[in-house]
């Protein structure tokens, strides 16, 4: 395969997931029938992603997905998606199957963080002869960098970085983020019905996996 700055290797099992959606057009997806995991980002990197209301329909999820995985990939990432309520007793379970596995386990609450992990992580691999790369430090926030909440707000269409901080500042967590009512969005200071509807949306997609 031609691991390119831009190319993500996708599972054919995942069209459909709204995290892919939310990469940027600098992310070029190619989708493959025979591969194990749900995405390879390099040679040596991939990702196998699970909601929670998956896992809890299937407890031996994690153990069958990575059956097969070549040992070449020195990076493993289970990115796990948050949709039930009670995810405590689910995370501790699927921490311990990670450690178990060999596999660095990164939690999310919607698709669109999950979409801009993936894509962080092709963007530091294309940059670093390295999977080590990816613990290198972003440009501090006071020198003008955004902080990992701003990072995934701000990639929202028309939520600056201002509006990222209203977000921050009005809802204790990023799972109330990711969670809140349209009304409650209204309520912030600079969310008019437009951006209350379009930030709705987008935090609200469905995954109709085929």
């Amino acid at each position: 395969p031609n691991y390119n700055n831009k190319m993500i290797f996708v599972n054919e099992f995942q069209r459909g997931n709204p995290l892919i959606r939310n990469f940027s057009n600098n992310i070029v997806v190619e989708y493959q029938k025979n591969q194990i995991p749900d995405y390879v980002i390099t040679s040596n990197s991939c990702v196998f992603f699970l909601s929670l209301k998956v896992y809890r329909l299937k407890p031996n999820y994690v153990e069958d997905r990575i059956k097969g995985t070549p040992q070449s990939f020195e990076l493993r990432v289970l990115l796990v998606l948050v949709d039930v309520d009670d995810c405590v007793a689910l995370l501790e379970e699927l921490n311990i199957s990670a450690i178990k596995s060999n596999l660095t386990l990164i939690v999310c609450w919607s698709f669109l963080e999950a979409g801009k992990y993936i894509e962080s992580y092709k963007s530091f691999s294309s940059s670093a002869k390295s999977v080590d790369f990816i613990k290198t430090r972003p440009q501090p926030v006071e020198l003008g960098g955004k902080t990992k909440k701003e990072q995934v707000l701000t990639s929202i269409k028309s939520v600056n970085k201002t509006d990222a901080n209203t977000l921050i500042n009005n809802f204790k967590n990023m799972k109330a983020v990711f969670t809140c009512s349209k009304e409650t969005l209204l309520k912030c200071p600079g969310f008019g019905p437009v951006k209350a509807q379009n930030f709705y949306n987008t935090i609200h997609q469905p995954f109709k996996a085929k």
